[in-house]
């Protein structure tokens, strides 16, 4: 799975579904964001020191489900030991609910809607995701002349999602993957996205992210990644909630891309958020 700034910190999840398909329009929510991070240590196989990334998020509600999509613009500038790069990394997903396609009321009376289960999950869902990478690495060759490589990555996933009902979490959710990889060997992949708000002293509070788990294949090994954000709401401070949040972004990567022999990526990110 291709590193990622940041995941959603909006509710991904489809909500109960009406069974009038013609008040779709007044069910509609759309939710938008920028963000900026600044890399406080190195991330694996990123030797640069000076790391910049800018994050523009979209992501809707919908009667039929959710949708999100994130655009990440990374220039890491060179250094002694590291050639500037530059890399554009664009995911969009969107998830269908099998209630709403097959009829939420027959759905509920095919699931029990007494059943512990039922009462548990908010939704089923149809996922898919297309992930896209561009990478660009410049480097000064002989006689000072300005060399480039660059590369692209495309990635589908297909599979099924779970929403969660829950009083603690803001969301919850998961979803199951088959991952067709342009250059890997295919895999499975499981993802979780959680957000939880709260509230220390006066000072309001929010915290999401995700973990990604893919199966190892022939030619990479079980991979591990979970990025959790911690952030401030400082626009409440100023009596506009949920507009302009500061705090940090973690990273914890095992076997980061599947490869073996690296050290587990501890990097920390001050981070910036607009949302609106």
């Amino acid at each position: 799975m291709p590193s990622m700034a940041a995941k959603p910190d909006k509710p991904k999840t489809a909500d109960s579904l009406p069974t009038d398909k013609a008040t779709i329009s007044l069910n509609n929510t759309h939710f938008y964001s920028i963000s900026y991070l600044k890399n406080i240590n190195e991330f694996q196989l990123l030797s640069n020191e000076d790391i910049d990334v800018i994050t523009l998020e979209y992501s809707g509600k919908y009667n039929w489900g959710d949708s999100f999509v994130f655009l990440d613009r990374m220039i890491a500038a060179a250094d002694e030991q590291s050639p500037r790069k530059q890399k554009n990394y664009l995911e969009a997903s969107a998830r269908i609910s099998v209630p709403f396609l097959l009829d939420r009321s027959m759905f509920n009376l095919a699931m029990g809607s007494t059943s512990a289960l039922n009462s548990a999950i908010k939704d089923y869902l149809f996922v898919g995701t297309l992930e896209y990478a561009y990478l660009n690495i410049e480097s000064v060759g002989i006689n000072n002349e300005m060399t480039a490589f660059s590369s692209t990555t495309t990635n589908t996933l297909l599979g099924l999602g779970i929403a969660w009902h829950g009083d603690f979490f803001s969301y919850l959710n998961t979803n199951f993957y088959y991952a067709k990889n342009e250059q890997q060997a295919n895999d499975y992949q499981l993802t979780v996205t959680f957000a939880k708000s709260f509230k220390l002293a006066d000072l309001s509070f929010k915290t999401n992210g995700y973990l990604d788990w893919s199966s190892a294949a022939k030619d990479h090994k079980t991979s591990f990644h979970f990025s959790p954000q911690v952030l401030l709401d400082l626009g409440a401070t100023f009596y506009r909630a949920k507009l302009l949040f500061v705090g940090i972004e973690y990273s914890y990567w095992r076997n980061k891309y599947g490869l073996a022999n690296l050290d587990d990526e501890h990097t920390v990110s001050a981070m910036v958020k607009l949302s609106f």
